[in-house]
């Protein structure tokens, strides 16, 4: 495909396929958006407003899980970028290995902001214990595939990660069969906060390895 240097493009060469990963995506997202709202009779709004705005919240509401919303965003966007330096330095087994590392982020961060494995799973007769069984096949299989660059990864915070995220799930689980009349104030406090610390540690996991194996790509090449 020919490309070419466009002003203000940071001297890159831009061909058309460039505007397509850009703009194509989020068209697509506002065409579905306006579909939807005539097959179904709610207004745009239901779809593009801030959630608070439109239940008449506080600002503040929700306020802990958009924050880890938006460490999901930040691990994709790490993981993406690595991904795209290392392909053209033609580490393409690790290029792979960080491509599937956003895919699975991706579908944590959609499972956290519309609530898949809580709500929309199971409105359609799938079980919440089945999206968890399929999401432990996904990751047991992404270890299995990309074991050997794991281990040159942040595997330390990819354990915790995994760790502090199942121990959200479990207070969760254990809170439902209790069901204790009183303390819910302290069990939502320690699934969130674990759920927290452990897309913080995912973060870190994306941070490190991808600098880990940049690193190692230039090092390879005698670059700095």
């Amino acid at each position: 495909m020919r490309t070419t240097s466009l002003p203000g493009t940071a001297r890159e060469h831009v061909g058309i396929r460039t505007f397509g990963y850009v703009f194509v995506p989020p068209t697509l997202v506002v065409l579905a958006v306006g579909v939807v709202s005539v097959a179904t009779g709610h207004p745009v709004a239901t779809f593009t407003m801030e959630p608070t705005t439109a239940l008449g919240g506080a600002p503040y509401v929700g306020a802990v899980s958009s924050l880890g919303c938006y460490g999901w965003a930040a691990a994709i966007g790490i993981f993406l970028l690595g991904a795209c330096l290392l392909y053209d330095g033609m580490r393409r087994r690790d290029a792979a290995f960080l491509a599937c590392s956003a895919l699975i982020t991706g579908y944590l961060l959609a499972d956290d902001a519309f609530t898949l494995h809580e709500a929309v799973l199971p409105a359609v007769g799938i079980p919440e214990f089945v999206t968890y069984l399929a999401i432990l096949a996904v990751i047991g299989a992404y270890a299995a595939a990309f074991h050997a660059e794991i281990r040159r990864s942040a595997w330390l915070f990819l354990g915790l990660a995994v760790l502090l995220l199942g121990g959200s799930v479990a207070v969760d689980a254990a809170w439902e069969i209790l069901e204790p009349a009183r303390g819910a104030n302290i069990e939502q406090l320690a699934e969130d906060a674990a759920k927290l610390l452990g897309i913080s540690s995912w973060v870190g996991y994306a941070a490190l390895s991808v600098r880990g194996l940049v690193r190692a790509r230039f090092a390879g090449t005698g670059g700095r």
